[in-house]
């Protein structure tokens, strides 16, 4: 496994426990050293009032001819990519069903879903390598200004490196290093 790939891993089980661990919060005034991420961490997930399909307008990834989609169901989605992915699960910060995690692609891209009612919504795809790109072709690799030119001048000031699009229920994060594309990340934005 080259070193790329162990990066990769590593990322993908630090988000996935920073992700589950964030829930918890601490209610013992002495210590401040936990900081609540999640304000709604033992509130019930409730379905948004839309949920999306692939082809309604927002930043879609697309893999091996799938289109995926954040805000679908990933039950439409999950067996139309294959069996050849690492799967992990928590319970949800609600403490309602499983938060999981679909890793593809040898470490690739990661999918993540979040109980919803009875099925799992998408909230988050991960671009990890160069062997995956969007649609518009920004990979990790591609230059600053590959981004501008595939999707114009972001959504928001870039700050840090960060080009962020917003489409939609969808925001596009790309997030570079010295002119460089270093993540890629398609997230949720709640309509509701």
């Amino acid at each position: 496994m080259n070193f790329k790939k162990i990066i990769a891993l590593s990322l993908t089980a630090a988000m996935a426990a920073a992700a589950f661990t964030a829930c918890t919060s601490n209610t013992d005034d002495g210590d401040d050293s936990v900081v609540v991420i999640n304000s709604q961490a033992n509130q019930q997930p409730t379905a948004p009032e839309h949920i999306a399909t692939v082809d309604e307008e927002g930043y879609v990834f697309e893999y091996n001819g799938v289109k995926v989609r954040v805000n679908t169901n990933a039950n439409d989605v999950i067996p139309q990519l294959g069996d050849d992915y690492y799967y992990f699960e928590a319970d949800s910060c609600a403490g309602v069903g499983k938060s999981k995690t679909y890793t593809y692609g040898n470490q690739s891209f990661v999918i993540s879903t979040v109980p919803v009612g009875d099925f799992d919504l998408i909230t988050n795809i991960t671009l990890f390598d160069d062997t995956v790109t969007t649609p518009e072709g920004i990979y990790i690799g591609s230059t600053e200004a590959d981004v501008t030119a595939a999707y114009g001048q972001p959504s928001q000031d870039v700050v840090d490196g960060h080009y962020i699009y917003e489409l939609n229920d969808t925001m596009l994060v790309i997030n570079t290093e010295d002119g460089v594309v270093s993540g890629i990340s398609y997230n949720q934005i709640s309509l509701n």
